[in-house]
């Protein structure tokens, strides 16, 4: 798969699914939804768009320490941040126009470790498979 795009967020450790299922109010949870759109917007060109193919995104994720279960990363967050809603209604400075499979095919996530330089890589791939 050819990489479209790479947005790298230094510092960053996703919440768990577990965490952020816990018992939580709604509203802890929607104002960590919406740090995380922000931060993904903020990452994002002005020149960006979204994409005209079918998308995969691999979301790698380097822990300082205690990685997390693959399974356990929430992605989710990050992918809508990337989405073309409200004011990016036209595309302007987002990747895609929805998450559904229409456009993202497939979302896979990987924890790793990296004790110096902790981050989020998530990597737009054109999904060539059909």
């Amino acid at each position: 798969m050819k990489t479209l795009r790479t947005i790298i967020i230094h510092g960053e450790r996703p919440k768990s699914w577990n965490e952020f299922h816990s018992r939580k109010h709604w509203s802890v949870r929607s104002a960590e939804s919406q740090r995380v759109h922000a931060l993904v917007r903020s990452m994002l060109e002005p020149s960006d768009r979204p994409f005209d193919v079918p998308v995969a995104i691999r979301f790698t994720v380097y822990y300082k320490n205690r990685p997390q279960d693959s399974c356990n990363i929430m992605a989710k967050p990050y992918t809508d941040g990337m989405l073309a809603k409200g004011d990016y209604e036209h595309g302007h400075r987002s990747l895609l126009w929805d998450d559904d499979m229409r456009y993202v095919t497939q979302t896979t996530t990987i924890p790793r470790v990296d004790k110096d330089n902790p981050r989020v890589v998530i990597e737009i791939l054109e999904d060539e498979s059909d």
